[in-house]
């Protein structure tokens, strides 16, 4: 079944941590996540995804990562920890709707465990492909994270991103100001909004 999502999920797992217990290496075994991003050039979302797949590979997970307008200068760190990062042919020349139909073609045919979305393009991307294609599976667990202040505050993009946010599992902020935002302007999933902080994996370093 799907993977137990709420507000005890946690994204550097990728599923739920019962009673504080951490997630140990092998019990992701078999998931298949797929983080969804605009590009994987440097930046703060693009390196905590790439810490988060990191420890997802080492939980036994199966993590990739879908850009959908350009690749960048963070693809050989990417491929040195054997983190698969597919480009969406097209996607920087495609409306909204046509990028979401791409998109909603690739993770389809990847058939993921989890789809974790981070900022706004994805997540509109994902949630609107979700309604125009239906590319979830029965046991799809479908997440988003926002990284920082809302960039863009127009009030149609406002509506796109209520407006697909609603079919989503979880939406985390990293921090509690990001999560007060989210839900002013009204963008939540199914469970609210949740704060998990951001962090940097120090065993590197040690």
């Amino acid at each position: 079944g799907r993977l137990a999502i709420g507000a005890s999920f946690h994204p550097m797992g990728g599923a739920a941590l019962h009673d504080g217990m951490e997630l140990m290496p092998g019990e992701m075994s078999g998931h298949r996540i797929v983080h969804v991003l605009t590009t994987v050039r440097h930046g703060g979302a693009e390196r905590v995804v790439l810490d988060l797949a990191r420890h997802q590979h080492r939980l036994g997970a199966r993590p990739s990562v879908t850009c959908l307008h350009h690749l960048g200068d963070l693809l050989p760190a990417f491929d040195e920890a054997e983190i698969p990062v597919e480009l969406i042919e097209g996607g920087d020349r495609a409306g909204v709707a046509r990028t979401a139909w791409l998109l909603a073609g690739s993770l389809r045919a990847a058939r993921p465990t989890v789809v974790h979305t981070h900022n706004a393009a994805p997540q509109i991307a994902a949630g609107l492909g979700q309604r125009i294609r239906r590319w979830r599976q029965p046991e799809t667990a479908l997440v988003h994270t926002e990284h920082g202040p809302l960039q863009d505050r127009r009030p149609a993009l406002m509506q796109l991103r209520r407006w697909t946010a609603v079919g989503f599992d979880a939406v985390i902020a990293v921090s509690a100001d990001t999560q007060a935002e989210l839900l002013r302007h009204r963008i939540h999933g199914a469970h609210g909004v949740g704060v998990v902080t951001n962090g940097i994996d120090v065993s590197r370093f040690t």
